[in-house]
């Protein structure tokens, strides 16, 4: 299982270079509109279109303060609007058949980011290791912007005018995200089987994602 930003990116030239992952299923879950910019195009790879937001949230006029608390609560709120993308998804990543899979949005950080948290902590993965795991898009996320400065491509002028804070991963804002999760559903398993998830799906996951001790 791999987390991505956009893979609809890659040009077709260097999609070879990812023929090692062998990749059978790909996630997009970026919105329809975004679809329109292009899909990725591997052969042999399924491509299932699961958007966790109906619209992107757009170039934020209001500057930031507090940017841990608006990524976090923004998070929140994904959980109710992306709820059948998101059970769509655990269904898909719980299926051998469909491994090995990615999963991808368009910056790599924030609908990606919420669905691989919750995928991480139903394998069991503590929350503070969690949200080590989405700061490590930091770095990406700056290269990213800088690369579409320089291109011009889909995002770019989008990414350029938003404030630095929207485009930053703390450790913080996922951490503080997950424990609203707890506050709200009572434990992120729980919260995915009030949208649908089967709890033998969830064993699923674990039974084909982890390794046995």
């Amino acid at each position: 299982m791999y987390r991505a930003d956009g893979l609809h990116r890659v040009p077709p030239g260097a999609l070879r270079a990812l023929d090692h992952l062998g990749l059978r299923t790909v996630i997009d879950l970026r919105t329809p509109g975004e679809v329109d910019a292009g899909t990725f195009a591997a052969k042999d790879t399924v491509v299932v279109n699961l958007p966790i937001l109906r619209a992107t949230w757009g170039i934020q006029e209001a500057p930031i303060d507090d940017p841990v608390s608006f990524l976090s609560s923004h998070y929140l709120e994904m959980l109710e609007e992306g709820a059948s993308a998101i059970a769509a998804s655990f269904s898909i990543l719980s299926s051998p058949a469909r491994l090995p899979a990615a999963f991808h949005c368009s910056a790599g950080k924030d609908r990606t980011g919420v669905l691989a948290a919750l995928v991480l902590s139903v394998l069991g993965v503590p929350d503070e290791i969690v949200a080590a795991d989405y700061n490590l898009s930091a770095e990406p996320v700056a290269r990213l912007a800088a690369w579409l400065k320089t291109t011009g491509r889909d995002v770019s002028e989008e990414m350029s005018r938003q404030p630095k804070a929207l485009l930053s991963c703390p450790a913080e804002a996922m951490q503080a995200f997950l424990e609203a999760v707890g506050r709200t559903f009572g434990s992120v398993e729980r919260y995915l089987v009030g949208v649908g998830v089967e709890a033998e799906t969830l064993e699923r996951l674990r039974h084909v994602l982890l390794e046995p001790a």
